[in-house]
């Protein structure tokens, strides 16, 4: 008995087959090696710009931090140096070139003379180390903030050796479970897997066969590959619902605290710390999730504009410790103050802006010197 087939008539260049035991796709035009080019000086420059603001971030709350703000400052910096790993990783180890709709990925960057299984490997275990310690570092200082908005909160456990012990094995053991997935359902068989890429994924034939691309077979056969992306998307979950808990608790007290409070300075800087540790918690999800999503998405339904936007926002999403120091820049006062007052144009326009205290403000301000809670961030 013949199976069932379902098909998708494509564009004029491209067509996709869909049925029970296969996913065969004819893409629009092969990938070259001007492409995987193109994608390594992207990553080159990505990782420059990357470079440039993590050196900027590091001397802004070092040098910039209010000493009031104790040891949070190096809760945000060790967040800046987790971003900044991750992102060497992705930009200069590996450079990953994704085959989309080819389930392949392909290792462009320093780690690819260590082969298919060396390289690719390699990189990825390095990335879910430092993606997941970027991760590990918000909660952190999420967990920072909630102890410190506590009618009596107990901050002086971070300085605690057990309970630092205890941080360094979850970055430990936190990448494990996904790690040991992909081990498990990587595709040992590396002449069956690029067989299946160009006999299946036609446009692939120009690439495999001189740049390492590790992937799945899938088919009625092989199984396994479901096995990795159930325990990414299990991990992914647990961490995306613990985060948003302790954010939401978060705010709670903090709109408690505020309500009782009559420093009116140490609110507002505890608003922009919030604000900030929730731009810093999105961005990791925003940079990755969202373009790998749209490539995923663009290869099922075979959408052009959709196509150009993954790409788009892959090339963007490579900029993630940027997008850090900028939130870090524009959301927390002093660090603004700090940048603003060294350009011209814009020292002219926060100064138009600096408000003259009234006197209840000023009385308000002389009050909070004893009874502020917040002398402590």
């Amino acid at each position: 008995m013949e199976l069932p087939v379902l098909q998708y008539a494509g564009g004029d260049l491209a067509s996709l087959r869909l049925n029970l035991t296969y996913f065969n796709y004819d893409g629009p035009r092969r990938v070259t090696s001007f492409d995987i080019s193109a994608n390594q000086n992207r990553m080159y420059v990505s990782f420059g710009v990357n470079l440039a603001s993590f050196c900027g971030a590091v001397y802004l709350v070092l040098r910039h931090s209010p000493k009031d703000m104790g040891i949070y400052k190096y809760l945000l910096l060790n967040i800046i140096i987790w971003s900044f790993l991750m992102d060497t990783s992705l930009t200069l180890l590996w450079m990953p070139y994704v085959m989309m709709p080819a389930p392949a990925i392909c290792t462009t960057g320093l780690l690819r003379g260590f082969g298919v299984y060396g390289g690719s490997s390699l990189c990825f275990v390095i990335f879910m180390f430092c993606f997941s310690g970027c991760n590990i570092s918000c909660g952190i200082a999420q967990f920072f903030r909630f102890l410190a908005v506590r009618p009596h909160g107990q901050i002086k456990i971070f300085r605690n050796t057990r309970f630092l012990f205890g941080v360094a094995m979850i970055y430990v053991f936190t990448p494990i479970p996904v790690i040991l997935a992909y081990f498990y359902s990587m595709e040992y068989d590396y002449d069956g897997l690029q067989f299946f890429l160009t006999e299946n994924f036609p446009f692939t034939r120009s690439i495999v066969l001189k740049v390492p691309c590790g992937g799945f077979i899938i088919d009625g056969h092989h199984y396994k590959y479901l096995v990795f992306f159930g325990t990414g998307l299990l991990c992914m979950l647990i961490c995306m619902t613990s985060s948003v808990a302790l954010l939401t608790s978060l705010l709670k007290s903090l709109k408690r605290q505020l309500k009782t409070s009559v420093a009116m300075k140490g609110a507002k800087q505890q608003r922009q710390l919030y604000m900030a540790l929730l731009f810093q918690t999105l961005l990791p999800t925003l940079c990755l999730g969202l373009p790998y999503s749209l490539l995923v998405v663009e290869s099922l339904i075979n959408n052009d504009v959709l196509g150009y936007l993954s790409h788009l926002f892959l090339a963007v999403g490579s900029l993630h410790s940027f997008f850090n120091v900028t939130v870090l820049i524009f959301m927390i006062k002093p660090y603004k103050m700090a940048v603003f007052s060294r350009i011209p144009m814009l020292r002219k326009a926060m100064d138009s802006t600096i408000e003259i205290p009234t006197v209840s403000q000023l009385a308000l301000r002389q009050m909070s010197r004893s009874v502020s809670v917040f002398s402590t961030y």
